[in-house]
């Protein structure tokens, strides 16, 4: 096999530049718990933390616009402005030319949609 696979690694948030491609790994979600029947526990008990998997939406990698941590303003390859907060999203910093493949796609997609309302 003559291609080198890349593997998406997760990255810390000091690490994440302007202009990186990211996606998000998995988000995390603070549930209190259910079903205290005493002040007492409910006071004394902590949130339980979920990591759960991204939408499919969120899945595509994104390219970093700015940062400002624990924000981190990103253009996804339609063209919609987000805002992730790196305390509840764990990010992964993706190749280059992986993020590029996937906005050029994304955008012949979106022109060739554009092509065939226009048709009607």
């Amino acid at each position: 096999m003559d291609q080198k696979t890349r593997t998406a690694r997760p990255i810390a948030p000091e690490d994440i530049r302007k202009g990186k491609y990211v996606a998000v790994l998995s988000i995390t979600h603070e549930l209190l718990p259910l079903l205290c029947e005493s002040a007492w526990l409910f006071e004394r008990s902590q949130p339980c933390r979920i990591a759960f998997w991204p939408d499919e939406d969120e899945m595509e990698p994104v390219k970093v616009i700015s940062l400002c941590l624990p924000f981190v303003l990103v253009k996804d390859a339609r063209g919609r402005v987000r805002t992730f907060d790196v305390r509840r999203h764990r990010l992964a910093a993706v190749s280059e030319e992986f993020g590029r493949k996937c906005f050029k796609r994304a955008r012949a997609a979106r022109k060739a949609r554009k092509r065939e309302e226009s048709a009607w």
